[in-house]
């Protein structure tokens, strides 16, 4: 008739009195041990711990600690505060009648969240030292911003950073040439120079002194890992030039990847704007000005028109003899010739009074 499946062990055989017997013992104890953990604890007498300490106090100290942590303006006297209030809250689940251990689970994950940003904060505050360069470059560029010394040099590792120098009419960056990093100068002047070869203006350490955009909160994740290429030129016009250089997509990464990075990121780049345009205000004026001096010097000549003209834009304009005299000098003039009025005056003068 086919097979058969074998019967259950309790049908097959009959269990011996032995292990009957033994079983019932097994189980008249367990119930035996049972009833005397709950009667104990129902007459408040099962751990030690819970006849030395009254878990009502616990919660309340608890309480009490948590509210001083929240009045804490530093973040690491709130943590801590955190860590004992906390503490207290397990201690009084567990000591219960019936311990609450979900509630307890609950505030060992709180507890290990603590701990963790107690850890960070000693971080950030740790002594750390700095080289000359990077002091100066911190002072300039990160901290007014809100940058602590352990972002900057956590953003230095993270983003590939290199010290460069150049000499004057050494080009930092060409137009053209793919924008792998952003530059920040701490020492020197650089000419930033249009797709034309003009000058646009003239960068110097401080407000500015990011020689591109630092960060735009504006961009994706990934803006930088897309080729680009500079639209403008940057040239050394000092004797020697210091530059800072940092890899784009990595310093865009890090800066988008912690809140707190991202916000001082954000005023350093509002701070560079503003920087920027403040510089180049003095900087158009002076363009302008050397164009109407193009103009009026062009036939060699300068009469008394064009001279008031001049004279009028530099007292409303206040620019100085100094940038009077530098741009009569990229023209091949001189402030003795200028007020003669004739290119080359000066030297006729000098011939003069040699004979």
């Amino acid at each position: 008739q086919g097979a058969r499946h074998p019967p259950p062990f309790h049908q097959s055989a009959a269990m011996s009195p032995a292990m009957a017997a033994t079983r019932t013992v097994r189980t008249s104890l367990s119930r035996m041990a049972l009833a005397s953990w709950q009667r104990h604890f129902c007459q408040g007498k099962a751990l030690p711990a819970r006849r030395l300490i009254n878990p009502t106090y616990l919660v309340h100290f608890g309480n009490v600690v948590a509210l001083a942590a929240l009045s804490q303006s530093d973040m690491l006297n709130l943590r801590c505060l955190l860590v004992v209030s906390t503490t207290c809250g397990i201690s009084y689940n567990l000591l219960q009648p019936t311990p609450l251990i979900s509630p307890a689970m609950w505030g060992c994950a709180f507890l290990s969240l603590h701990t963790y940003m107690i850890v960070m904060l000693l971080r950030e505050r740790e002594q750390l030292t700095l080289s000359t360069d990077e002091e100066l470059v911190y002072e300039k560029a990160f901290f007014p911003f809100g940058f602590t010394p352990r972002h900057f040099l956590d953003l230095l590792e993270s983003a590939g950073s290199r010290w460069c120098s150049w000499q004057a009419g050494q080009y930092a960056l060409k137009k053209g040439d793919p924008m792998t990093e952003v530059q920040y100068l701490f020492e020197g002047e650089v000419e930033v120079l249009s797709f034309t070869g003009d000058l646009l203006h003239k960068a110097k350490p401080g407000k500015g002194g990011w020689l591109g955009e630092f960060f735009d909160p504006n961009q994706a994740l990934d803006h930088w890992d897309l080729p680009r290429k500079s639209p403008v030129s940057f040239r050394c016009c000092s004797e020697r030039c210091q530059t800072l250089a940092l890899n784009r997509s990595a310093l865009h990464r890090a800066l988008k990847g912690a809140p707190t990075l991202e916000q001082a990121a954000t005023r350093a780049a509002v701070s560079d704007v503003w920087g920027k345009v403040h510089k180049l205000v003095p900087d158009m004026r002076r363009s302008a000005y050397r164009s109407m001096l193009e103009v009026a010097l062009i036939d060699g000549e300068v009469d008394p028109a064009e001279r008031s003209m001049l004279l009028q834009y530099r007292q409303r304009h206040k620019i100085d003899e100094g940038v009077h005299a530098e741009v009569l000098r990229d023209l091949g003039w001189t402030v003795e010739d200028f007020a003669a009025g004739r290119k080359g005056a000066s030297d006729e003068d000098h011939d003069a009074d040699g004979e």
